[in-house]
């Protein structure tokens, strides 16, 4: 397929670099092949998400993955070392103590120990995201692979955030970030994936 690269964007997350390219491709179709996608009924489900089974899938129960929860004394563990290393005054090429201009308050960072164990910490965090998109992408995978039509309820889940009680286990749920996995799997195989009122759904 012809193609042409429009971007280019280099990034570095912690100790690893990635190289993103936006791609513009031209793909012609011919309007008479189109021919509308039919849906077997025996091919639809709704996903009701929740905290305790995390989905059901037509009876078929998904357990919940707690992340955040399982590597938290191990985050606790380096976020304590972290606090213990000292934090130095930046300096600029004149000998200046640098000064944040949004803030006016000094510009600190760590010695070379402090940075290694910012690291630490940084890559605990980035594990944790990467088993929650690990998750969901398996979800969208099976949830694709078995239906035609997948219909999820359409929460709002910053509001239910706001719930002190269920906040940290709605954060680790991740459920919006499932949605749309599911959603962007869907859409290359052909599949639909829907939205609907919450009320009344389970």
């Amino acid at each position: 397929i012809p193609y042409i690269i429009k971007t280019v964007t280099i990034k570095k997350e912690i100790d690893k670099w990635f190289v993103v390219f936006t791609i513009e491709t031209f793909v012609e179709i011919d309007v008479s092949t189109v021919v509308e996608k039919s849906i077997d009924l025996n091919r639809v489900t709704g996903i009701d998400l929740n905290l305790e089974n995390y989905a059901a899938l037509n009876g078929k129960k998904i357990i919940p993955k707690k992340y955040l929860r399982e590597s938290e004394k191990k985050l606790a563990k380096e976020q304590k070392r972290l606090s213990r290393k000292k934090r130095y005054s930046v300096i600029d090429k004149d000998g200046n103590v640098m000064i944040d201009k949004r803030i006016g308050k000094k510009i600190t960072g760590y010695s070379k120990n402090g940075e290694k164990q910012k690291i630490k910490v940084a890559k605990v965090h980035r594990k944790i995201a990467n088993q929650r998109e690990n998750f969901g992408r398996e979800i969208g995978i099976y949830g694709t692979n078995n239906y035609d039509l997948l219909v999820f309820e359409k929460l709002d889940i910053d509001d239910m955030r706001q719930n002190r009680r269920y906040a940290k286990s709605i954060s680790d749920a991740a459920w919006y970030q499932t949605q749309m996995f599911t959603k962007y799997k869907a859409e290359w195989a052909g599949k639909i994936v829907d939205f609907v009122d919450p009320r009344g759904t389970t």
